[in-house]
């Protein structure tokens, strides 16, 4: 039989070798990743051909889900390993925005492997004769005696009765109900957006517009949807999907991108299964900067409906209960989210005062006017005036929005550090009507215990709040 040929690209003085997985340069092997291999053998093959990103991520990492980052980092350190770079493109062309494309002049050959020659003798025919001479040497058994009258009676007897127990035991179990078969909530993370075009202008979408859709999905009882606080460390990072899920202790994650350019905003998510590795949605969103106070409508549904998650009347209705007036007073009240975030207090104020200048009936901005003018009150040393203000916030976000999940749970947060925990505890309590699995909820209801002494009670809370979420401490 003739031997196969092996596929050989030579380009430059280095020498590609597919088959062996192996890379030289004058004869001397150069070390790579095998997803940096993998990307070489694909530009390759496509020399000269632009290579989409969509492209190369299906194919190098055909069976995960990984941020474009990842790939980013692969082809630099092949970059690297040819004596390449991003000024000095030699080999690898960036093509902005769409992927890479291989320019050197590559050369192929064929060459065969080196053979392989048996070792040892063939294995001897067996013929017919052989196996005669084998069966005359078996020893011949005995034929077993007869079985007696009785024996075999018993043998009847045993076989019926073993029949009977056994359609007793299937009427039996037909007769009992099945155990019912509670799902447990799903345990999601929303990542903060990446921001594509490096443009600090930009960049505080990235965590506000996560912060919003974690805060419309507060109000879904069949869902545990890790607080803000606990993905802000995983801004303008590339991220390892499982790693990500294991340090949050999630089941779902949701990842995502924008680019904006001018008054065209693009945003691009995937919700991914972290056990089973499925795709469970995929989606892009062009959209009008106006139009900017949709998104986490947008993103919410398509959560929703790619859980396959059955929402009562009432949640379906809080989903849709508050909703922006004016597209500049969000931009205000997104960049206020994530300067809070960031604990840039006094120009988080600023930012959301904006805000409810413009629309004044948007209850989150309140909220978070109160929830900052309060960090102001504590951290910047602003003293009663800053309380006064704070309790003015949430008075109106509440009179505007009564069941707000996070106005409520900020609220508490107050009412307990200024020493009004009689307020604080019945106020959480009635929360938990709308979301027993919140863990926020639990947490402050623990911290409110704590300051009015019931410390069983304060411990119990915390633990339900660290079950809800272990990243808790």
């Amino acid at each position: 039989m003739a031997l196969e040929t092996q596929l050989l690209y030579e380009f430059d003085g280095f020498r590609l070798n597919p088959a062996d997985h192996s890379l030289l340069c004058a004869g001397r092997p150069i070390s790579l990743t095998p997803k940096s291999f993998d990307i070489l053998v694909t530009l390759i093959e496509r020399n000269g051909q632009l290579v989409t990103k969509d492209e190369l991520m299906r194919k190098i990492w055909p069976d995960s889900f990984v941020e474009e980052a990842n790939l980013t980092v692969n082809v630099s350190a092949l970059r690297k390993a040819l004596g390449d770079s991003p000024e000095n493109q030699q080999y690898i062309e960036t093509v902005p925005k769409l992927g890479y494309r291989f320019t050197a002049h590559v050369t192929t050959r064929n060459e065969n492997p080196p053979s392989l020659t048996p070792i040892g003798p063939r294995s001897a025919e067996i013929g017919p004769a052989s196996v005669a001479s084998v069966a005359g040497r078996l020893p011949v058994l005995p034929k077993p005696a007869a079985k007696g009258f009785a024996l075999r009676t018993a043998a009847l007897w045993t076989v019926g009765l073993g029949i009977a127990c056994a359609l007793l035991a299937f009427w039996l179990l037909r007769r009992t109900p099945a155990p019912r078969v509670v799902s447990e909530p799903r345990r999601l993370a929303i990542l903060p957006f990446r921001n594509n075009k490096q443009d600090a202008s930009n960049d505080f979408l990235g965590y506000s517009l996560a912060d919003a859709v974690i805060t419309r999905l507060g109000n879904v009882q069949a869902l545990r949807v890790r607080p803000s606080y606990a993905v802000e460390k995983y801004r303008d990072q590339a991220v390892e999907i499982s790693k990500v899920a294991s340090d949050l202790d999630v089941d779902t994650l949701l990842t995502g991108s924008f680019i904006r350019e001018g008054d065209e905003l693009r945003i691009t998510c995937q919700l991914i299964d972290v056990k089973t590795r499925n795709l469970l949605w995929k989606g892009a969103f062009d959209i009008r900067y106006q139009k900017l106070l949709t998104v986490q409508d947008q993103v919410s549904d398509q959560i929703i409906q790619g859980l396959e998650l059955n929402l009562s009347s009432s949640e379906a209705a809080r989903l849709k209960s508050d909703e922006p007036a004016s597209a500049l007073a969000y931009e205000y009240y997104l960049r206020g989210v994530d300067l809070y975030a960031r604990n840039e207090f006094p120009l988080a104020i600023e930012m959301l005062e904006k805000s409810a200048q413009i629309d004044p009936n948007y209850a989150l901005t309140w909220a978070y006017l109160g929830r900052s003018y309060t960090a102001s009150g504590s951290f910047e040393l602003q003293g009663r005036d800053s309380y006064h203000k704070a309790q003015a916030a949430f008075d109106r976000a509440l009179a505007l929005q009564p069941a707000q999940i996070d106005t409520r749970v900020y609220l508490a947060n107050f009412l307990t550090d200024t020493g009004r925990v009689e307020e604080a505890v019945p106020l959480l309590r009635e929360s938990m009507k709308t979301n027993s699995n919140h863990a926020e909820l639990h947490w402050e209801l623990g911290y409110a215990y704590r300051f009015a002494g019931l410390l069983k009670e304060s411990v119990a809370e915390c633990e339900r709040a660290r079950q809800l979420d272990p990243a808790k401490r």
